[in-house]
């Protein structure tokens, strides 16, 4: 594996960005103390960790800067790292197996512990003690958080993750149908301000992550689906299969859904049949526009690819419905006008010829020949 490089931007610089949770720290920092969240931003993308009751990932990937509620306080240049995008974002992913939402604990297992062990994985070195120090007065604040939530500004935050997790553990469902209740939302309106149903994820709204793990998702795709439109133009086929073949998986595994995405599969299915085309396999051509069709009934592209894999085949019936069709859905298509063309060419003269036999045959029963 390759492993990070302090003090040599090799080829990536990962920051540490430090948020104030609460205006308290104003006072608090004096002692070298503060209730802080902290995220890294790497790749242009900010990952942070967070709360929720269930058992999935708690790891959510934003544009920078972007943590709700709470006021930016500095960015840390901490190291550089040798992982390239593909590297870093594996890591991630493994680490959401571990880093669950229902497992968040603001005082053993939180933001600042997060972030520290990315860094431990990617650029070991030093991490500022005062953004974890707090956390060391764990059975006092405890006791006082709820009490002192209550006179000081976004202290809550700390009190609804554990009283989250708490109930999380016990019945997620549960939670979730109390988290939509009136007396939830207006519990929050008035303690926070931050707007209605927001299913106390610590310092980001549930529609909020939903939506940053879904850019994410799409994010990766994107990235895979451009490496292998290099891979394609320069000849390598088998390597672009490759990649575009991780770009799906990114797509399925993640369970994401919406027309954004399904476009997107079908975009990449159809660079998928491009290639086995180039690698002549055929069969694998024909199967992914019939998924690429599942997905969009009206996918120009996808019916010309598979009209021209039957044609190969020799399915030519085939090939000339699809090839009919591909030119109805895009008539200025001039490929798929001359394809059908060419194919409508065979289609005639297989039936001459049928037709030729068929009378050849019919003359030699009348002769008395058959």
């Amino acid at each position: 594996m390759v492993r990070a490089k302090m003090g040599k931007p090799s080829l990536e610089p990962i920051y540490l960005n430090i948020y104030d949770i609460s205006p308290i720290n104003f006072v608090l920092g004096l002692f070298g103390i503060g209730f802080y969240h902290s995220s890294l931003m790497i790749f242009n993308h900010e990952y942070s960790y967070g709360a929720h009751p269930y058992d999935k990932t708690g790891i959510v990937c934003s544009e920078p800067f972007q943590h709700c509620g709470f006021k930016f306080r500095k960015s840390i240049l901490i190291g550089y790292t040798n992982y390239d995008f593909y590297e870093f974002e594996n890591e991630i992913q493994s680490m959401g197996k571990v880093w669950t939402g229902i497992k968040y604990d603001p005082f053993r297992f939180n933001c600042n512990h997060f972030t520290r062990a990315v860094l431990h994985r990617v650029a070991p070195g030093h991490f500022p003690g005062y953004i974890n120090r707090i956390t060391k007065f764990e059975a006092l604040l405890r006791c006082w958080l709820p009490i002192l939530s209550k006179f000081i500004p976004n202290l809550q935050y700390l009190c609804v993750d554990e009283e989250m997790q708490r109930m999380g553990a016990k019945n997620a469902k549960n939670w979730a149908t109390w988290a939509q209740s009136d007396e939830y939302v207006e519990t929050r309106d008035c303690a926070t301000g931050l707007g209605k149903r927001e299913i106390g994820m610590g310092h980001l709204r549930a529609s909020s992550i939903q939506h940053s793990f879904n850019k994410l998702v799409f994010d990766s795709a994107i990235i895979y689906k451009e490496k292998g439109n290099t891979l394609f133009v320069s000849g390598s086929y088998q390597r672009a299969f490759e990649s575009y073949k991780k770009a799906i998986l990114q797509l399925e595994k993640s369970g994401v859904n919406g027309q954004k995405i399904e476009d997107l599969k079908g975009e990449i299915l159809i660079h998928l049949a491009k290639c086995s085309q180039k690698l002549s396999r055929v069969r694998e051509v024909i199967n992914f526009c019939d998924l690429a069709i599942k997905i969009n009934p009206k996918h120009q592209k996808a019916y010309f690819n598979r009209g021209m894999a039957h044609s190969l085949n020799g399915s030519l019936l085939e090939a000339l419905k699809d090839m009919k069709t591909a030119v109805a859905l895009d008539p200025g298509h001039v490929g798929a006008q001359e394809e059908l063309k060419r194919i409508q060419v065979k289609v005639d003269s297989a039936r001459f010829v049928n037709n030729s036999q068929f009378r050849a045959s019919q003359l030699r029963k009348l002769n008395g020949d058959g």
